[in-house]
């Protein structure tokens, strides 16, 4: 079985079988960035890889020169509330601060951004 599935327009993403398994193949794209694009993905699924519990797939096979990465499909998981932080801390060297919610100076001429709505 190969399905694609939807995805964001610099990558591809399909749902195949192995020997049975399902498994999740991601092509990123082309472009000028595809391939520090690749890279920092990959890395960042290795990295985030070893917190355990688990807070990403496993990565089952990288091939930088075409892109591709293949990782597990997890089923039924349903999504969990701090996800990211945890992710985060998987990183080595990453610490975790909090973003500040008082406005950051824009030099002059700049444009200024709409502020974010607070999260509920």
């Amino acid at each position: 079985m190969v399905r694609e599935v939807p995805s964001s327009p610099r990558s591809r993403v399909w749902l195949v079988e192995f020997d049975g398994e399902p498994a999740i193949v991601k092509q990123i794209g082309g472009g000028s960035s595809a391939r520090d694009r690749y890279q920092q993905e990959a890395t960042a699924l290795r990295l985030a890889g070893r917190a355990r519990p688990p807070v990403v797939p496993e990565l089952l096979a990288a091939d930088p020169d075409t892109r591709v990465l293949v990782l597990e499909y997890l089923t039924g998981q349903e999504r969990v509330d701090g996800w990211m932080t945890a992710w985060a801390a998987a990183l080595p060297g990453y610490t975790l601060r909090p973003v500040p919610r008082t406005p950051v100076p824009c030099p002059p001429g700049a444009a200024r951004a709409r502020p974010m709505p607070a999260r509920s």
